[in-house]
């Protein structure tokens, strides 16, 4: 037992250590060199997904504000910014309106620094809300929430969002702060963190599905007197039409073959499984026809008299996000990020030797024990994943995937048991 204690120890010291210096390199880079995205040649650039936050917090308070969402605008802002390349395609921005506002401090730096600091500040804020979400609402005491969180960035989905500059790390934040409020019943606050979270609005209706079934309307009037909030802001920089027209902006942008950046046959979603096979309108529509159908069924489990129970209201909440990241319209690898929440909610230890330990006939215990190796593990696995032979990007999303589909059936399995896995 001690050697195998020794060799899991040197396995995460290893995987640390490694990707602490590949996050850090990518930190570093825009340090070295402020052009570093045209990768010093005229003729080769790269328009990563930070790029387009930049250039909403510079359109904002441009004199294009209300042109936000104009292809063409778009397109001439990001020739000036790769000057001297020329855009062969439109990397079109569809960010919700009030991102828009949120990133203005970040469009009055330069591009570089901004890059940094969007990284660093967004990971942080995840950080201690994952903290927070551990020292409230976690099992979790003393070095365990440290190394918790060290497992986090360790894992390939953060790394992916500093590589791309992605919003993951703001959404985990605005989530654990979700999951928080809802445990400890401050439905207000978990309606006004739920609002924060559309600037990805494909993960929304999950969550009221949940929040309607648990028969918490304050929940709803916090998401939906801050999500107003939000707009009116936004409306005052960007104009009420851009606001008003959003959705439409959304759906044009999901299906249409002009732009680049969608990329739905790398999803980690049913999306990207159904977009190997078929056309991507036709795999957009069924996911977007799956997520329908699921919101039945969250909203069912979540009136059950099973969820009143403290502990099942947390399996409800990580079924909530299973389902929300296996039937979303758009997620990408980084998107699993969120796992982090579920985890952070349930894991009683992270010694999975300790967890496998006892040997014992409950059924319970016995799929609590995967749910915790599987989540436990995700730093180790992930990063395999993405380095498939001949970049299969199709098969690497299927496999997270698959992992998340594995989790979802445990976490079906441990929140309809009579009693908890502990």
């Amino acid at each position: 037992m001690r050697a195998l204690r020794f060799l899991i120890a040197a396995a995460w010291v290893a995987l640390f250590t490694v990707s602490a210096l590949a996050s850090l390199m990518l930190l570093r880079r825009p340090l070295i060199d402020p052009l570093w995205y045209l990768h010093c040649a005229p003729a080769a650039y790269q328009l990563i997904d930070f790029s387009q936050f930049y250039q909403a917090g510079q359109l904002a308070v441009s004199p294009s504000a209300h042109e936000v969402y104009d292809a063409q605008v778009q397109q001439q802002w990001a020739a000036h910014l790769i000057a001297p390349c020329v855009p062969d395609k439109i990397f079109y921005n569809q960010s919700v309106p009030f991102l828009y506002v949120l990133l203005v401090p970040f469009g009055l730096l330069p591009y570089n620094q901004a890059y940094i600091a969007w990284c660093l500040v967004t990971m942080v804020l995840a950080l201690a809300a994952l903290y927070a979400l551990l020292a409230k609402a976690g099992y979790l005491r003393g070095r365990a929430r440290f190394l918790f969180l060290a497992g986090v960035l360790a894992s390939l989905p953060a790394y992916l969002t500093i590589w791309h500059g992605q919003t993951a790390f703001l959404l985990t934040a605005a989530f654990a702060v979700y999951a928080l409020a809802l445990i400890l019943r401050r439905d207000l606050m978990a309606g006004a963190a739920l609002a924060l979270t559309t600037f990805k609005p494909q993960y929304l209706f999950p969550f009221m599905a949940m929040a309607a079934g648990l028969r918490r309307p304050r929940v709803i009037i916090g998401l939906l007197v801050a999500e107003s909030i939000l707009m009116a802001v936004a409306a005052l920089f960007i104009g009420p039409g851009n606001i008003l027209g959003y959705p439409a902006v959304l759906a044009h942008a999901e299906s249409s073959s002009h732009f680049i950046g969608v990329n739905p046959h790398y999803m980690v979603s049913i999306r990207g499984l159904l977009s190997t096979f078929l056309p991507h309108r036709s795999a957009m529509i069924i996911t977007v026809a799956a997520l329908v159908l699921a919101l039945g069924p969250l909203f069912m489990a979540a009136r059950s008299r099973q969820s009143a129970a403290p502990e099942k209201t947390r399996w409800l909440i990580c079924i909530t996000f299973l389902v929300a990241l296996i039937v979303s319209p758009h997620s990408h690898y980084f998107d699993c990020l969120l796992l982090a929440v579920p985890a952070a909610l349930t894991l009683q230890t992270l010694d999975l030797t300790e967890i496998f330990k006892k040997q014992d006939n409950d059924a319970g215990r016995q799929w609590y024990r995967w749910w915790c190796a599987i989540l436990i593990s995700y730093p180790l696995i992930s990063w395999p994943i993405n380095f498939l032979p001949g970049g299969q990007r199709e098969l690497e999303g299927m496999l997270f995937l698959a992992i998340n589909s594995l989790l979802l059936f445990l976490a079906c399995r441990l929140f309809l048991q009579k009693e908890g896995p502990a």
